[in-house]
Formats: structure tokens, C-alpha cells, sequence
């Protein structure tokens, strides 16, 4: 080996030894993503009550899921909705449509 290639010969370990260090598997804990809420319950019937409050549910499901929406907030929201949902199974469409928007727009949905 000449004394000409030492500096490559040295620059190509470096290199190599920096990539080797971005690969180990330092001491970061990897986060821990959130327990998945519980599935739903869904409305039977075709309802525009019924649609609607299982859609709302669907989302703010997904919502907790991804963390766009607290466990908290949640928790404090599915009494409303189960209200309205209990309106709607009792035949008060219009009641239970008024109910879910009062929700969604209590907690920023619309």
C-alpha cells in the first residue's frame, strides 16, 4: 500500500464507521401509540338520526385512535351522543338530529 492511498484508505473508514453509528439502536424508547378505543356501538335502521349519530361515532372514534381528539374530551362527549342516539331509537328524529349538532358544536365539529 503506497502512502498516497493512507488518506482514502482513512477517509473511507471514517465514512463507514459514521453510517455504522446512525444505524445502531440507540437508547430512544420508540413512543407507544395509543390503546384503540373500543368498537362503536351502531344504530340499526335507516334513519337520518341513526346516519348520521353513527357517523359521528365512527369519526370521533378515529379521532381518539390518531389522537387528534382526547381520551378525555371523549369520554366526556359519548354521554351526549349515547342521549341522542337513545332520542333517536325512540322514533324523535328531529330531536335527536338537534341534540348530536348541539354536541358537535360544543366540542368544534360540524
Amino acid at each position: 500500500m503506497t502512502i498516497r492511498a493512507l488518506p482514502t484508505l482513512f477517509g473511507a473508514t471514517v465514512l463507514a464507521l459514521s453510517l455504522a453509528a446512525c444505524n445502531t439502536t440507540g437508547g430512544t424508547p420508540v413512543p407507544q401509540q395509543a390503546a384503540a378505543t373500543p368498537a362503536v356501538p351502531q344504530l340499526p335502521g335507516d334513519s337520518a338520526c341513526a346516519r348520521e349519530i353513527n357517523t359521528f361515532r365512527e369519526i370521533t372514534r378515529r379521532d381518539v385512535d390518531t389522537g387528534y381528539l382526547s381520551p378525555t374530551v371523549y369520554a366526556k362527549m359519548t354521554p351526549e351522543v349515547d342521549k341522542a342516539a337513545s332520542t333517536c331509537t325512540s322514533g324523535a328524529d328531529r330531536d335527536a338530529v338537534a341534540m348530536l349538532a348541539a354536541t358537535k358544536s360544543r366540542y368544534g365539529y360540524r
